[in-house]
């Protein structure tokens, strides 16, 4: 199941924390892909495209399944490809974080799910959400809501 974690960043020697999402399995071709993981992705990026489309332009407009299918890894390719250089990995699959006891640092490659998390925050910012974008992400995708659980 998707889960609502705390991820902390290091923000010049301080702490900052803040809810986040996160997988609970990978998501991808040959992932295990859990309905609410996949419903996460599929949402955290139309979230995105809310706000930021530029971040996410090849993402096409549809509402969150939770199913695994062409589309949605087509767009993780497409999120990795495009994000490259930001990221840890290209393999075509969304993984799990452990942001328990870390704390992040600003610059060098991510995790895809911590990307999204970034994209996520500055996209709820754009469409004047704030800078809590769990709660926006669930108005504008109810049908996640069963699959977030806090950890």
């Amino acid at each position: 199941m998707a889960r609502i974690e705390i991820i902390t960043e290091d923000l010049d020697g301080k702490d900052y924390k803040r809810p986040g999402f996160n997988v609970s399995e990978t998501v991808g071709g040959g992932g295990r892909n859990l309905i609410g993981d996949v419903m996460l992705v599929q949402a955290a990026m139309q979230f995105i495209g809310l706000g930021a489309p530029e971040f996410v332009r090849f993402v096409r407009k549809r509402k969150p399944t939770g199913k695994f299918d062409a589309e949605t890894g087509r767009e993780i390719w497409e999120f990795q490809r495009t994000w490259r250089f930001k990221l840890l990995a290209m393999d075509g699959l969304v993984h799990p974080a452990s942001f328990e006891n870390r704390r992040l640092k600003l610059g060098g490659p991510k995790m895809m799910i911590k990307l999204l998390n970034t994209f996520a925050l500055l996209s709820s910012s754009s469409i004047r959400e704030g800078t809590d974008y769990l709660p926006a992400l669930q108005r504008r995708f109810p049908e996640l809501r069963p699959f977030l659980a806090e950890k």
